[in-house]
């Protein structure tokens, strides 16, 4: 695993990483309704890009794969 600094480019791979998480991993124990609200259909690649530089964002990648993210506010 290698852990780097979130790159603009990242955004499109990291929406539908946070979609499919909360869609699938999550779907056992939440509604249809608040998996919904929690990860939208709807997309704004911009918002999604400014929030995270707005805050310190690494990805983790396995084999050039990004598998994960996190990112931390002050």
């Amino acid at each position: 695993m290698y852990i780097r600094s979130y790159k603009e480019e990242d955004a499109p791979i990291l929406r539908d990483l946070f979609w499919n998480t909360v869609h699938t991993v999550n779907a056992v124990d939440y509604t249809r309704i608040q998996l919904d609200a929690w990860a939208s259909v709807e997309y704004d690649r911009n918002a999604w890009n400014q929030r995270f530089l707005d805050h310190t964002t690494f990805v983790v990648e396995n084999d050039g794969q990004i598998v994960g993210f996190g990112d931390i506010d002050a």
